[in-house]
């Protein structure tokens, strides 16, 4: 493997507008700290002038020749609001210098003596490349690779380096395209002076950021206490909190335009990086290699929200990279062509960090280069023991994530967990199938249990199964005609229930925040009755393709019930035993639509309401609005729950038998805490759509094995997923 890296690149020569961005970048975010700190200073000094200058106030005739106590209370807030609001706006502007960043998750440090052909192939392409070795290699879990002072600031002197590899970098990609990655980090390790420039940009553009966006307990106790005092006296802080909304707009402006050189200036690194990873490479692998990272992101942001669905069946995958690449070898062409087409239409914006792909790639081929290195074995290779690193970096994050609380015991194979996820898809597709999309979580199915029962006429039930097949098949195209209006009358609903307490509010609604226009009263009523009216006309159509599909699955089921047709289906009395708790969970998860539903519009508001607060964090009629909602949501979140707490969860679990609330959260939050409730309401409607979906679809492919053994075929599969009716939001 090392001997397979033929030589040298030629050294890369750094072009002039590199050298400019750095001097550019390096003016500039050096001045906007000091320019911050003469704001400072100068508020300070206005503040001491005013103190000493103004003191005329408190004796002079204003206060002493008028009797009335009222004046001389003026006279002196006259004097004092200048100082306290001064104050004020000095220790808000000076607390940022003294704050510290969020802890990063550590990364895992690889030793030479453990790992000695990655540190001997290391240095032999940090040789090629012209770059310094670095003094460390680390690994994570992130599909990234970086160059960095390994002690920061103190490092900046010398070449103190660490490297950081994104364990499913190792794991998607060959050795020539990691090679190339590492060649492009190597390449910046060797811009001296851009790596310590970039250093002191990065830290100081993300210290502008965190003071311009970031709120804490001072913020809050400022707001919480210009409510609570008498006006008289709060008026001086609401002034004061104005007057801290104005500085950090300043900051804002400073902010923009130390990111707008700042990013001129990576950019330019970024692309002498990949000048030579081109040459180590090849510029065609350096093509290949940018469409193929976007994907494995994307396969890694699944691996992720897998993550929770595997935790809240009591299990967690073993090795998250590994789940990474399965993920990314499943990926649909629509993804794949997805990330095409916007990798051709993404242009580089002005406070880009990075150049858009496309430039990327135009810049490497410029280098018309073969590359020195064209070894394509995997690039685990390079590791002694590949699937233990990535079990260890796992295990580490759940250590990190769950502390004292993970069980070991909880982790569980890649292929296990893959193969209990396809089993749950195959329940979403028998229940396309079976409704041939046609399904809507407005109006749910809800088969009754009360209504099955074992026939004793096993024949006429057999003909009557038939029958309901017979007249949903040719219900088929013509309930779609009906659904497709439907849906969009029911979406407008929706948005003239999430518009309306807005309006309410008074709080402007833009033309474009919906789909249709509902930025006036008069125009959220003209859409709300519309939309009724459009419903009104489909649902005597809808009802009747419903009630034919509740009468199918309900013969369906009744006729596993009777023994003598059971003997015709293996596993009959298990199927039997599980259709009963899938119809119990299908009727409660039913009956708690409406208020799931309920819980998607308050989020809705609430989330809307949070925009406008994080543009303006005085704004008191989107935060009352904001707590009004949020006090019903919490309601609604807790009746939820409550009654989905009676209710046994219908599939096997890993802590064995629990009930569908536990499935979804391990507990409520606290009273008061406002974003837990948020967040388990998201939680609660996911999970809810989602299990009822799987449930219904279960209960479909139990009746599916029913219709197969009286002869009739399962219908035909979907296979353009546009149109699916399955509504979800």
């Amino acid at each position: 493997m090392i001997q397979a890296i033929e030589g040298a690149i030629e050294p890369v020569r750094v072009p002039l507008m590199y050298r400019v961005g750095i001097f550019l970048a390096l003016t500039v975010m050096v001045l906007l700290p000091l320019i911050y700190l003469a704001l400072i200073g100068a508020v300070g000094y206005a503040v001491y002038w005013h103190a000493i200058t103004n003191t005329g106030l408190l004796t002079s005739d204003l206060g002493a020749s008028r009797t009335s106590g009222r004046a001389r209370l003026f006279a002196f807030l006259l004097y004092l609001a200048p100082v306290a609001i001064g104050v004020i706006l000095v220790l808000f502007m000076f607390k940022p210098l003294l704050s510290r960043p969020q802890k990063r998750r550590q990364p895992r440090k690889l030793s030479r003596a453990k790992e000695p052909l990655l540190f001997a192939f290391v240095d032999r392409l940090c040789d090629a490349v012209h770059a310094p070795r670095p003094k460390r290699i680390d690994v994570d879990l992130q599909v990234n690779a970086s160059a960095s002072f390994r002690a920061g600031m103190l490092s900046m002197l010398g070449t103190d380096l660490v490297l950081t590899i994104g364990i499913p970098l190792l794991a998607g990609l060959n050795m020539r395209q990691f090679a190339g990655v590492l060649a492009h980090e190597f390449g910046h390790f060797s811009q001296g002076a851009g790596m310590r420039t970039t250093y002191v940009v990065r830290t100081i553009a993300h210290w502008f950021s965190r003071v311009v966006y970031e709120r804490d307990a001072w913020d809050e106790k400022m707001t919480e206490l210009s409510h609570e005092v008498d006006l008289r006296v709060g008026w001086i802080l609401f002034l004061a909190r104005g007057f801290v909304w104005l500085t950090r707009r300043v900051l804002w402006c400073l902010m923009m335009v130390g990111n707008a050189v700042a990013g001129f200036m990576l950019r330019q690194m970024e692309f002498d990086a990949d000048r030579h990873e081109a040459r180590f490479s090849g510029n065609d692998v350096f093509a290949e290699t940018q469409s193929t990272l976007p994907l494995l992101g994307y396969a890694d942001q699944q691996s992720w929200n897998q993550l929770g669905d595997f935790y809240r069946e009591g299990k967690l995958v073993d090795n998250m990279p590994r789940l990474t690449v399965s993920n990314s070898k499943k990926l649909p062409n629509e993804v794949r062509d997805y990330f095409r087409a916007v990798t051709a239409e993404t242009k580089t914006g002005l406070l880009d960090t990075h150049p858009a792909d496309r430039d990327r790639v135009t810049n490497a081929e410029r280098e018309a280069a073969a590359g020195i290195f064209r070894l394509a074995y995997p690039a685990a290779h390079l590791f002694r023991n590949f699937p233990a690193l990535c079990r260890a970096a796992t295990l580490d994050l759940y250590k990190e994530l769950f502390g004292r609380k993970f069980d070991p015991s909880t982790m569980a194979s890649v292929d296990d967990l893959v193969a209990h996820q396809e089993a749950e898809q195959n329940d979403h597709v028998a229940l396309r199938r079976y409704l041939q999309g046609h399904l809507t979580f407005h109006r749910p199915l809800r088969p009754s249990p009360e209504n099955i029962t074992a026939s004793e006429d096993v024949d006429a039930q057999v003909e009557l199964l038939k029958k309901h097949r017979a007249r949903i098949e040719k219900a088929f195209p013509q309930v779609g005609k009906f659904l497709e209006p439907a849906k969009e009358a029911q979406s407008q609903l929706v948005d003239t229930k999430r518009a309306r307490p807005l309006l309410n509010a008074k709080i402007k609604i833009s033309p474009e925040a919906f789909d249709v226009d509902l930025s006036s009263r008069q125009k959220l009523e003209s859409v709300r009755d519309n939309a009724i009216e459009t419903l009104d006309r489909t649902d005597s159509a809808i009802a009747k393709f419903e009630s034919i599909a509740v009468a199918r699955l309900e013969t369906a089921i009744g006729l596993l019930r009777s023994p003598q047709f059971a003997s015709n289906i293996s596993d009959a009395e298990q199927l039997n035993k599980q259709s009963r708790t899938l119809l119990a969970a299908v009727a409660v998860m039913g009956s708690q639509m409406d208020a799931t539903i309920n819980l998607l519009d308050l989020r809705a508001v609430m989330a809307c309401c949070g925009q406008l607060l994080s543009a303006d964090s005085d704004n008191e009629t989107a935060n009352r609005l904001l707590h009004s909602q949020g006090d019903d949501l919490t309601l609604a979140v807790r009746a939820i729950h409550r009654t989905l707490l009676n209710e046994a969860y219908p599939f096997d679990h890993a802590k064995g038998q629990i009930t569908i609330a536990e499935y979804m959260l391990d507990d409520l939050p606290h009273d008061g805490d406002l974003g837990g409730f948020y967040d388990a309401a998201e939680v609660l409607t996911d999970s809810l759509l989602r299990l009822y979906s799987r449930t219904l679809g279960a209960l479909c492919l139990i009746a599916e094995k029913v219709e197969e053994a009286v002869g009739l075929p399962p219908l035909p599969e979907l296979d353009d997923e546009s149109s699916d009716n399955i509504e979800s939001e």
